[in-house]
């Protein structure tokens, strides 16, 4: 299996403790592939460009295109890692014991990713939609980096900030209302129970007088003297 170019490019790079250095017309070069690849990759897609046709429409030599990147992925890894140090300078700038500190660096990467309109901007929609084509020696790197972004907004529900802030249709009131914490639920007041009203209870004493009777036209209590006076009277005969 062959070494892939970028790699040992990376290598040697590292052996020279450094990338090659430019002149300033191959600095002026190289920021000229970087943006207009940006926007070209960001139009037609990663995978609908060539290194050959990507380099005739910058009006270069393929080699001329190969001094400044190994391959169309080192391109893409460039402009993604430029792309996220942008956003960690954002961010970086709100102090960590800043009132609202989260929602300020929210609001931060918002201002980064966006366009006027509200769109992405191009090298973001570059981030979101095709990072995942990055073979995985340069995507690594790519991702914890943006891991370590969105831990910065949300702490511990970094994933799930980033999930909101990249999804091009929710602006910034609805990200921060899906991110506020829940509202506390205080236990309601206990109070003290009702006791339970006991049936009237009737006495066994009590005459079960008819509706016509003399006895129900008496008063209430009436047959409590009754009883008293046949008590006092003593057992008949």
């Amino acid at each position: 299996m062959l070494v892939l170019p970028r790699i040992l490019r990376a290598d040697s790079e590292n052996l020279d403790r450094g990338p090659p250095k430019f002149t300033a017309r191959q600095r002026e070069r190289h920021e000229r592939v970087v943006a207009h690849a940006t926007l070209h990759m960001a139009r037609y897609g990663r995978h609908s460009l060539t290194f050959r046709n990507l380099a005739t429409g910058l009006t270069m030599s393929p080699a001329t295109l190969r001094l400044h990147f190994a391959d169309l992925d080192a391109l893409l890894a460039e402009i993604l890692h430029r792309h996220l140090r942008a956003l960690s300078q954002a961010i970086g700038e709100i102090p960590y014991d800043s009132p609202d500190r989260d929602s300020r660096r929210r609001a931060a990467y918002m201002a980064i990713t966006r366009t006027g309109l509200g769109g992405f901007t191009p090298a973001h929609h570059l981030l979101v939609q095709e990072r995942h084509t990055l073979p995985d020696d340069v995507r690594d790197i790519i991702e914890q980096t943006r891991s370590v972004i969105g831990e910065s907004l949300a702490g511990a529900r970094g994933p799930e900030a980033l999930a909101y802030l990249d999804t091009p249709f929710l602006d910034a009131a609805r990200i921060e209302a899906n991110l506020a914490p829940p509202a506390e639920t205080k236990p309601p007041l206990l109070s003290h129970p009702k006791r339970p009203e006991k049936p009237l209870r009737r006495t066994p004493h009590s005459p079960a007088a008819a509706p016509d009777s003399p006895a129900a036209e008496e008063k209430p209590g009436d047959w409590i003297y009754a009883l008293a006076g046949a008590t006092a009277r003593g057992p008949p005969g």
